[in-house]
């Protein structure tokens, strides 16, 4: 699955192969390779740790646009640090957070998984994938505003509003990708909507455990 969600940047073809819309995220299903992929031109992580900070290094593709090229999402889990107290120090931290997870997300199914990301049907035909917005750089969905162009303005809080999305989906054979439907998506912005309370289920175990306690 691909995706264009910032206009006038991302790659106009995924492994070697033209693409319809030029895309800036990649996400694969593939057994033990199922994650979300960003065009490096727009990889967030890299800019700041890599490029502001000097914590990791710069991928080359990052200083151009269309490099063709697509790397993992990761997200920091602590900076390095010195501890002067003990000559301590903690190194610099990441995890690919683009990692997917496929399970059911059912809370009434007895295999339910909260950190499931997607789930095929028993048929194989459908595919229900639901991720947080920021996997995407969409800052507020409601407005359509997403992360704007961090490497030209060279400042990541900078924002601007889309007005739709590509999607383009494919299957991959013998190495090449052959894409079988593109489209551009769009929704209406809002103000309010509706929620649903669900409790946790640890909300009974500590319900539980608290009517032990003195």
């Amino acid at each position: 699955m691909l995706i264009d969600s910032i206009p006038d940047q991302g790659n106009s073809s995924a492994l070697g192969t033209p693409t319809t819309f030029p895309n800036d995220f990649l996400m694969t299903f593939d057994k033990a390779e199922e994650r979300v992929q960003v065009d490096p031109y727009y990889d967030i992580h890299s800019y700041l740790y890599g490029f502001a900070y000097g914590y990791i290094p710069v991928p080359e593709a990052m200083e151009r646009k269309n490099s063709g090229q697509f790397a993992p999402i990761n997200y920091v889990l602590n900076q390095q640090m010195s501890n002067p107290e003990t000559d301590e120090t903690i190194l610099f931290k990441q995890n690919e957070t683009g990692k997917l997870r496929e399970g059911n997300a059912n809370p009434d199914s007895p295999d339910y998984n909260s950190l499931a990301d997607f789930a095929w049907s028993a048929d194989k035909k459908t595919l229900e994938v639901r991720i947080p917005r920021l996997l995407l750089n969409v800052r507020d969905p409601s407005r359509k505003e997403i992360t704007a162009d961090f490497v030209k303005s060279d400042n990541i809080y900078d924002s601007q509003f889309t007005k739709d999305v590509g999607m383009s989906f494919g299957v991959v054979q013998d190495g090449t990708l052959r894409e079988l439907s593109a489209a551009r998506y769009t929704w209406d912005n809002w103000e309010r909507f509706g929620t649903t309370q669900r409790l946790k289920k640890s909300y009974g175990i500590l319900q539980d455990y608290f009517t032990t306690v003195e």
